[in-house]
């Protein structure tokens, strides 16, 4: 199975986010002993060195991204991409880039706690807590 691990479920790991954690930990697990396929794009890659940089430094967020980067197949951003999701006309540009990166590696879930975001698109955005639940 293929996920398409949207940012802040990854922030949510790094910066500890209590009422996120366990279910979002989960996720990152299941892609890091290869029981999915996990995939981010090149956008959540720098998206994360900027928010967490400041928010734990400059170190320990590149010691983060290094295993962030083994876990996960990261999607280059495409100029397809770009143009599919200026066509969505999402109130959010950079969930459209997401969901149009998702849909080009085939991802079978977009896991996000920002669901509301991907409605309208080939492929189903589900919680962490609602992908674990429902592998269980």
């Amino acid at each position: 199975m293929k996920l398409f691990v949207d940012t802040n479920v990854i922030l949510d790991v790094i910066l500890h986010r209590d009422d996120f954690y366990d279910a979002s930990l989960a996720v990152l697990r299941l892609c890091e002993k290869g029981d999915c396929g996990g995939h981010i794009s090149a956008l959540t890659v720098a998206n994360l060195h900027y928010i967490v940089c400041k928010a734990i430094g400059r170190e320990k967020t590149d010691e983060s991204l290094q295993i962030i980067l083994k876990v996960f197949h990261v999607a280059e951003l495409t100029a397809t991409d770009l143009k599919e999701a200026l066509k969505r006309k999402s109130a959010d540009f950079e969930d459209a880039l997401q969901m149009s990166a998702a849909e080009r590696v085939k991802a079978d879930y977009i896991i996000t706690r920002d669901i509301k975001h991907f409605v309208g698109g080939k492929i189903k955005a589900i919680s962490p807590m609602d992908f674990i639940k429902k592998i269980s």
